[in-house]
C-alpha cells in the first residue's frame, strides 16, 4: 500500500510540473486533458478485466456443473449394477447394501464440504471486493481534494507566470536595443574585415602568380642545363673516340716521324682516305 501511495504520489508530481511547463511554454492545458482520458481508459480497462474474470469463474462453475452431473448418473448407473449385482447375489446383499451407504454418506459429506468452502471463498471474495469497493471511494474522494488542490495551485501559479512573462517582456525589449547596438558594431567590424580579406586576398593571388612563374622559369632552366649537360657528354664522348681514332692511326700531332709506312685497306665500305675531324669540338653552354 505504501509503495502505491508512493507512486502516486510520484506520478502527481509529475503531472503538476508537466502541467506547469505545458502553461508556462504553451499555455494550453491539453496534457493534463490527456492524463485524465488515460486514467478513465485504464479505469475503464481495469473494469473490463474484472468482466472478464467473473465471465471465465461463470463458465467454470458450469463446467463444474456438469462435472457434478456426469458424477450423479455415474452413480445411478453404479447404483443399477447393484441392484442386478443384488438380485443374483442375495448373500452378499447385506455387505453390498452397507457399502452402498458408506459410499452414499461419503458423497453427501463431500458435496457438503464442497458447498461449504464454495460459500466460504464467495464470502472472502466478497468482502475482498466491498473493500477494494471502500478503497476506490476514498481514493474517488483524494482525487476530488486533489483536483481542487491542483485548480487552487495552477490558479495561482497562472497569475504569477503572467507576473513573470511580463517582467520577461520588458526584459526582452531591453535586450534587443543592447543587441540591435551591439549587431551595428558587429557589421562596421565585419566590413572592415571583409576589406581586409579582399587586400590580402588580391595579394595572395599575385604572390601566388609571380610563384608560379618562377616556378616555370626554375623548370625551364633545369631543361637547359640538362641538355647542355647531355651535349657536352656526347662532345666529350666524340673527342675520346676521335683522339683514340688518330693514335691508332697515327695522324695529326700521333704521326710517326721517319720511313712513311703504306696505310693499310680496311675491308667493308668504308673510304681509305677520310676528311680531317677538328681535334676537338668544344660546346658552348647556352647562357640565360
Amino acid at each position: 500500500m505504501a509503495i502505491k501511495t508512493e507512486k502516486e504520489r510520484l506520478f502527481i508530481e509529475e503531472t503538476l510540473v508537466s502541467v506547469c511547463n505545458e502553461l508556462f511554454q504553451r499555455r494550453t492545458w491539453s496534457h493534463l486533458q490527456t492524463i485524465v482520458e488515460k486514467l478513465k481508459n485504464s479505469s475503464k480497462e481495469h473494469c473490463k478485466i474484472l468482466q472478464e474474470s467473473i465471465n471465465k469463474s461463470q463458465n467454470q462453475l458450469k463446467k463444474l456443473k456438469l462435472k457434478i452431473l456426469l458424477i450423479e448418473k455415474n452413480s445411478e448407473e453404479k447404483i443399477k449394477k447393484y441392484d442386478i449385482e443384488i438380485s443374483s447375489l442375495k448373500d452378499e446383499l447385506e455387505d453390498v447394501n452397507f457399502r452402498q451407504e458408506v459410499e452414499l454418506k461419503y458423497i453427501d459429506k463431500w458435496e457438503n464440504s464442497r458447498m461449504n468452502q464454495s460459500l466460504t471463498l464467495a464470502e472472502m471474495e466478497e468482502r475482498r471486493l466491498k473493500g477494494k469497493l471502500e478503497m476506490l471511494v476514498n481514493q474517488s474522494d483524494n482525487d476530488e481534494r486533489v483536483h481542487a488542490e491542483i485548480a487552487h495551485y495552477l490558479d495561482s501559479a497562472t497569475v504569477k507566470l503572467e507576473e513573470e512573462a511580463e517582467t520577461w517582456r520588458e526584459n526582452y525589449k531591453k535586450t534587443m536595443a543592447f543587441y540591435k547596438k551591439e549587431l551595428i558594431i558587429t557589421k562596421e567590424k565585419r566590413e572592415l574585415q571583409l576589406q581586409k580579406l579582399k587586400a590580402l586576398t588580391d595579394k595572395f593571388y599575385d604572390h601566388r602568380q609571380k610563384i608560379k612563374e618562377y616556378i616555370e622559369e626554375k623548370k625551364e632552366r633545369e631543361r637547359v642545363q640538362a641538355m647542355e649537360e647531355h651535349l657536352n657528354k656526347m662532345a666529350t664522348k666524340i673527342q675520346a673516340w676521335w683522339r683514340g681514332v688518330m693514335v691508332r692511326r697515327h695522324l695529326g700531332p700521333y704521326k710517326k716521324k721517319g720511313k712513311v709506312k703504306e696505310k693499310p685497306k680496311f675491308k667493308g665500305k668504308a673510304n681509305n682516305k677520310t676528311e680531317p675531324i677538328q681535334e676537338k669540338s668544344t660546346v658552348k653552354p647556352k647562357g640565360k
